[in-house]
């Protein structure tokens, strides 16, 4: 009762994936786990991270004049459209709003290459490792493949499961849950 072998099989649609068990870091479950993927929606949450501690849920945050040229998931914000941080939130996790996040940067800290700064101290701070400066979406600006994309494996048989990318041998028991 209550093993892995009384679960029925997995099914889900994510390209790739990985179970660990906690205090074993034995994997109980991969789907092509070692195949290299943009840290999208780990973006995301450190985007979330960082809204969270440096705003108030109602605090209300304007769409940069130019939040039209945002590619990819969308809030399809307007410039100088008012959203309030509570519903940025919810757009961030729930539909992936690029926009969102570039309303966020922008309205943190000014610009997105200080909110990458940010990022990239309070993963430092997390003990995670970002591989690459990230882009507010997860992806390079420049090409498909980022010169070290993270992986499902990665993350958990070797990182933290906030890791942006490899910590071979490495674990963060606080990130990890163990």
């Amino acid at each position: 009762m209550g093993v892995a072998a009384d679960l029925p099989p997995l099914e889900l649609g994510a390209k790739s994936a990985i179970i660990v068990e906690a205090s074993t870091g034995i994997p109980v479950f991969e789907k092509d786990a070692d195949a290299k993927r943009f840290p999208a929606s780990t973006t995301k949450i450190m985007t979330a991270l960082l809204l969270l501690e440096r705003t108030r849920p109602s605090e209300v945050i304007f769409a940069p004049e130019d939040v039209e040229t945002v590619t990819g998931s969308s809030l399809h914000l307007k410039p100088f459209e008012a959203v309030t941080a509570h519903d940025l939130l919810f757009a961030l996790m729930v539909r992936s709003a690029n926009d969102g996040a570039y309303a966020i940067a922008r309205h943190v800290s000014g610009s997105v290459e200080k909110f990458a700064e940010l990022m990239n101290e309070k993963a430092k701070a997390l003990g995670v490792r970002i591989p690459t400066s990230p882009t507010l979406m997860g992806f390079t600006t420049t090409s498909t493949t980022p010169p070290r994309a993270t992986s499902s494996g990665s993350r958990g048989r070797h990182g933290n499961a906030m890791s942006f990318g490899s910590r071979r041998g490495r674990r963060n028991t606080k990130l990890a849950g163990r």
